[in-house]
C-alpha cells in the first residue's frame, strides 16, 4: 500500500508544471548528452556519427526500428541509414518488415533467382513502404547486396496479405505437400484450406464457425505430419517454413472472422500481434547467430503497453512485448520523435499527400529536444548520464502517432531518434 502511494506521489510530482529554470536545464542537458546525428542520406557511409547507436545496442541481436505513423519520410530516411550501418558495421543480416510472412518469403525466394527487389517489393510489402521514395534506397541496397557473400535477407512477420505474392500461397504449399512421399488423405485437407484461407472479406464473413474449426483441425493434422524438405523447390521447399506459414494463415482467418462479424475487443485485436511475435520468433530461432532488424510501427514494437496516459489502445499487448519476454536481454527497441513538419503516406492515387505535424509542447521530450538546438539526435534510455534522471520519470512524448502521451518511456523503449522536422513519405507511383 505504501509503495503504491509513493509511486502515485512520484507520478503526480512528475506531472507538475515545470518552471522556466527546469525547462532550460533539461534543454541544456539534451544539448550536452544526446548524440548528434549528421545525416539522413542513405548514401552517407561515414558512419562515425552512428557509433553511439552501435555502442548502445551492444551485443543484442534484435533491433526494432519503429515509426510514429506509416507516413514519416524523415523517419524512413533515418531508418534506411541505420539499417545500412547495422548491416555493414554490426553484422546484422536479416531485415523483417511488418509485412506478410509468406509474401516476403516468396519475394526473397524470387529475388534469389534474379528478380530485382526494387521492381518486385510490391509482392511483399505494404504499398506505404514499397511505393515510398524514402524507402526505395533501401530496396536498391538490398539488391546490391543480394548476390554478395553476406546479403541482407528480407523477411516478413505479419499474417496479413501485404503484397501480390500472397495469391501464390496455397499453390506453393500444395506443390510442397504433393512432393512428399506420404500424400494419403491430402486432398480433403487441401480442400478445407482453400475453402477458408485467402477468401475475400465478404466470403470470409459468412463462413460458419464449423468451417473455421475444420480449417484449424486440418492445419493441426498437416503440420503434425512427418514432412521432409524438398531441395528442388529452394526456400519454398523447407518443411519448417510451411509449418509456421500454415499456422500464421489460419491465425488470419481466426482474426478477421470475428472482426468482420462485429466482435472488436482487445482479445481479438491482440491476435495479430501474437501471431506477428510467433512469426518473428520463428525467424530469430532459425539460427542462433542471426542478427535481426525489425521495421514496423512503434505501436507494435513497444514493451509493457500499460500505464501510458492518453493511450488509445490500453489493452494492446504488442508484438514487441512478446518478443522481449521470449528473448530477454537480446532486444533493443528504438522509437522516433519529431517536433514539427508534415507527414503523408505514399499511396497511389495521390501526388504528395500532406498533413501537418503540430508543433510539440515545449515541456514534452519532442519540444525540449527541438529547443535544445539539435536537429538530428540519438538518446540511449538504457544508460542515462547524470542529470537526466527526469527521463526515468513520467514525461510527455509523441512516438506513437503524434498523440502526446505521458509515461516512463524507458519501460517501453530503449532509445529515441529525433528528427526535428518531419517530412512526408512521397509516392514514387501516383497512379
Amino acid at each position: 500500500m505504501i509503495r503504491t502511494f509513493l509511486s502515485l506521489l512520484l507520478f503526480v510530482i512528475a506531472l507538475r508544471p515545470l518552471d522556466a529554470q527546469d525547462l532550460a536545464a533539461r534543454r541544456a542537458w539534451l544539448a550536452a548528452n544526446a548524440a548528434p546525428l549528421r545525416s539522413l542520406d542513405a548514401a552517407d557511409t561515414n558512419f562515425s556519427d552512428l557509433a553511439p547507436v552501435g555502442r548502445a545496442i551492444g551485443n543484442r541481436r534484435i533491433v526494432m526500428l519503429g515509426e510514429q505513423t506509416h507516413g514519416d519520410g524523415a523517419t524512413f530516411q533515418a531508418k534506411v541509414r541505420l539499417i545500412r550501418y547495422l548491416h555493414e558495421q554490426k553484422g546484422f543480416d536479416l531485415l523483417v518488415f511488418e509485412s506478410g510472412f509468406y509474401d516476403c518469403h516468396r519475394t526473397w525466394h524470387d529475388a534469389q533467382r534474379g528478380l530485382s527487389l526494387g521492381d518486385s517489393a510490391s509482392g511483399c510489402m505494404f504499398e506505404l513502404w514499397w511505393n515510398s521514395a524514402q524507402v526505395h534506397p533501401l530496396l536498391r541496397y538490398l539488391d546490391a547486396q543480394r548476390t554478395g557473400q553476406r546479403p541482407l535477407e528480407l523477411a516478413g512477420m505479419d499474417f496479413q496479405p501485404s503484397g501480390t505474392r500472397a495469391a501464390f500461397q496455397l499453390d506453393d504449399f500444395e506443390a510442397f505437400a504433393r512432393a512428399q512421399r506420404d500424400t494419403v488423405g491430402l486432398e480433403p485437407e487441401l480442400a478445407r484450406l482453400r475453402a477458408t484461407i485467402g477468401l475475400a472479406p465478404p466470403q470470409l464473413k459468412t463462413l460458419p464457425d464449423s468451417a473455421i474449426g475444420a480449417m484449424t483441425q486440418s492445419i493441426g493434422r498437416l503440420t503434425s505430419r512427418t514432412w521432409r524438405d524438398v531441395p528442388s523447390q529452394g526456400s519454398l521447399g523447407v518443411a519448417a517454413f510451411w509449418r509456421q506459414a500454415l499456422g500464421s494463415a489460419g491465425g488470419l482467418v481466426r482474426f478477421m472472422h470475428p472482426l468482420l462479424n462485429g466482435t472488436q475487443n482487445p482479445e481479438v485485436f491482440n491476435r495479430r500481434d501474437s501471431v506477428m511475435a510467433s512469426n518473428l520468433a520463428w525467424l530469430v530461432r532459425q539460427s542462433p547467430t542471426r542478427k535481426v532488424i525489425v521495421w514496423g510501427a512503434t505501436s507494435h514494437l513497444v514493451r509493457n503497453r500499460t500505464g501510458i496516459q492518453n493511450d488509445p489502445a490500453p489493452g494492446m499487448i504488442p508484438m514487441g512485448h512478446h518478443i522481449s519476454e521470449a528473448f530477454p536481454g537480446e532486444v533493443y527497441g528504438i522509437g522516433f520523435l519529431a517536433a514539427e513538419g508534415e507527414m503523408g503516406m505514399a499511396r497511389r492515387g495521390t501526388s504528395v499527400p500532406r498533413a501537418p505535424v503540430a508543433a510539440a509542447d515545449s515541456a514534452s521530450l519532442d519540444g525540449l529536444w527541438r529547443d535544445s538546438g539539435q536537429s538530428l539526435g540519438f538518446l540511449d534510455l538504457r544508460a542515462i548520464p547524470s542529470g537526466g534522471e527526469w527521463l526515468s520519470a513520467p514525461l510527455s512524448a509523441r512516438p506513437l502517432g503524434y498523440l502526446a502521451m505521458t509515461t516512463t518511456w524507458p519501460r517501453h523503449l530503449d532509445a529515441f531518434v529525433f528528427t526535428r522536422t518531419m517530412t512526408p513519405s512521397t509516392p514514387r507511383l501516383t497512379q
